[in-house]
């Protein structure tokens, strides 16, 4: 899909894009201590992440998400 039609897509579903900054960057490697047994890998730490620093539920069919206890509220989707 190209860029444009994505970024449309994501504005109709109020879908809001933020940076992976250099400090959402440290905070999502922080994570690793508390997920590594488990094998999350850097890109999901930063959704675990960012979810965490928005105060938002992290929806997710993995389930081993449900098990990390982490502060934030994990949603399995099926």
């Amino acid at each position: 899909m190209p860029f444009s039609e994505a970024e449309s897509l994501l504005d109709h579903l109020g879908c809001q894009v933020v940076e992976a900054d250099k400090q959402r960057g440290a905070l999502a490697a922080a994570l690793y201590e508390k997920t590594k047994r488990r094998g999350v890998s850097l890109a999901d730490r930063f959704c675990l992440q960012l979810a965490m620093e928005l105060r938002v539920p992290v929806l997710t069919t993995d389930r081993i998400w449900a098990s990390l206890n982490l502060d934030v509220e994990v949603v399995l989707v099926r």
